[in-house]
């Protein structure tokens, strides 16, 4: 799927209106120049979904962009410069990016771009949570400037910009494949991040992953605490909370994270209908079904009901579809196509 828009298009006197609709419209984002000059501006958007990721590409005047948090299905960016001059913030953090260089972000927190320049910007979008699973050592890399020059940064640039031009005519199954090339060449670009001082040495990141791994196996505990993880990796919790202090996330928070998708993939699943929602929450380690449902409809935008009754809504559309019809409709069986679509999933 591609959706591209050129501020050439457009009559000077409404050129920037334009541009600030199409970037609220295809990508939540907001152009937050108030009055720049509409007769000269110029701006050229287009975005690609490739499978489960987006490429995205901004061409233009110098501007300033932003987004805000995304708390339901976040993603990580994979930001490359290739002209121009940029700053990314995102809290307290500024990474400053010069032509080629390539910067990762995650939206859970807002972003701000500032194209300091006439810019041309590529960027590819993943889920984050398996960007995360594939590359535990990405939260590293967030907000640090990347030389492009570099092997891994090279080969990103050189992909993203032929599968900009190629991406239209790739079929489902081709796209899997290129989505799932794109994400680990992303990962190695995240990997050869100009290493960030002495927190992040292989020392603490192996305790940190023995503290995740020792959360997961007690997920379903609803007991589960910093003291327990503690004793079960050997380590205080001061160590703990000193492990998490530079992570995106405190432990408490991931083990919460954790859970609450693990409750959502459990409540779309066709034959769990009929379970109650307490008792999957129960499950996962919620003792407090109004804890579990504040804390579900903040995360996801919507409450456990809801995600539970869209989900059945779209199975009973795609099977009454499939009733109405003749199975000898067209070449391929219409029950082989739902069934592909819904294993695909």
């Amino acid at each position: 799927m591609e959706y591209l828009f050129d501020t050439t298009q457009v009559p000077p006197g409404r050129r920037f209106a334009q541009w600030r609709a199409a970037l609220g419209a295809l990508l939540d984002i907001q152009a937050r120049d108030s009055r720049p000059d509409d007769e000269t501006f110029h701006g050229r958007l287009a975005v690609r979904h490739i499978d489960r990721i987006r490429l995205t590409e901004i061409v233009g005047a110098p501007m300033a962009l932003s987004a805000g948090p995304r708390l339901a299905d976040p993603e990580v960016t994979v930001l490359a410069l290739l002209d121009g001059r940029a700053t990314v913030t995102q809290g307290e953090r500024r990474c400053e990016l010069s032509r080629t260089a390539i910067a990762l972000v995650s939206n859970d927190d807002p972003i701000e771009l500032d194209l300091h320049a006439a810019s041309h910007v590529i960027a590819l979008s993943t889920p984050q949570r398996e960007f995360y699973d594939l590359f535990p050592r990405v939260r590293h890399s967030l907000l640090t400037a990347i030389p492009g020059a570099a092997a891994a940064p090279a080969l990103f640039i050189e992909h993203s910009r032929a599968l900009a031009r190629h991406a239209i005519s790739l079929d489902s199954p081709s796209a899997r494949v290129v989505a799932d090339s794109m994400v680990h060449l992303a990962g190695a670009v995240a990997n050869s991040a100009p290493e960030n001082g002495a927190r992040y040495s292989a020392r603490s990141q192996a305790s940190i992953q023995r503290v995740l791994a020792a959360a997961t196996r007690h997920l379903r505990n609803p007991d589960l605490n910093v003291h327990l993880i503690a004793r079960a990796v050997h380590l205080s919790p001061r160590q703990i909370h000193r492990l998490f202090r530079t992570e995106p996330l405190s432990l408490m928070q991931w083990v919460l994270i954790r859970r609450l998708e693990n409750c959502r993939h459990e409540l779309l699943q066709p034959d769990a209908e009929m379970r109650p929602i307490s008792t999957i929450a129960y499950e996962w380690g919620f003792n407090d079904s109004a804890h579990f449902s504040r804390s579900f409809r903040k995360y996801f935008g919507e409450s456990p009901r809801e995600a539970r009754r869209r989900s059945t809504a779209v199975i009973q559309r795609e099977v009454a579809t499939l009733r109405s019809e003749s199975p000898f409709d067209s070449p391929q069986c219409r029950a082989c196509r739902f069934w592909s679509s819904r294993t695909s999933r």
